[in-house]
């Protein structure tokens, strides 16, 4: 006899999205930089029915869950002894008539000496110490 599978627990509690979905808007949305109505054309596009608003709503309580690893990583930095930043100049928002404002995004990592790999950047003074 065939039976249902339960269905799967979902990231954000009483949604009907799966962790494929979510991750899926996540990565669109941050990566690609494709707005929610964009993204929402696409699904409507592909005969999902969803509303902005759910789309928008599922982000909102998507980066509630994702708050606690970012302090949990930026408490990690700030108590690493070792510290490294990356600057990466971007393009964005509006200049003048068909310029770019600059922008840069900085990604900062921590480490203690001696755990090799990237927690060792920046272990040197800068005082000639080699």
């Amino acid at each position: 006899m065939w039976g249902c599978r339960p269905a799967l627990v979902g990231v954000v509690e009483g949604s009907r999205a799966d962790v494929s979905f979510v991750v899926g808007m996540m990565i669109d949305k941050m990566l690609y930089h494709q707005p929610l109505h964009r993204q929402h054309l696409r699904l409507r596009e592909c005969s999902i029915a969803v509303s902005r608003a759910w789309l928008t709503q599922l982000m909102q309580k998507t980066v509630a869950l994702l708050e606690p690893v970012f302090d949990a990583l930026l408490e990690s930095v700030r108590a690493s002894r070792v510290r490294a930043m990356d600057e990466t100049p971007i393009k964005g928002g509006q200049g003048g008539p068909g310029e770019r404002k600059e922008g840069g995004v900085w990604a900062v990592g921590g480490g203690r000496e001696g755990q090799g790999g990237r927690g060792r950047w920046g272990a040197r003074s800068g005082k000639g110490d080699g």
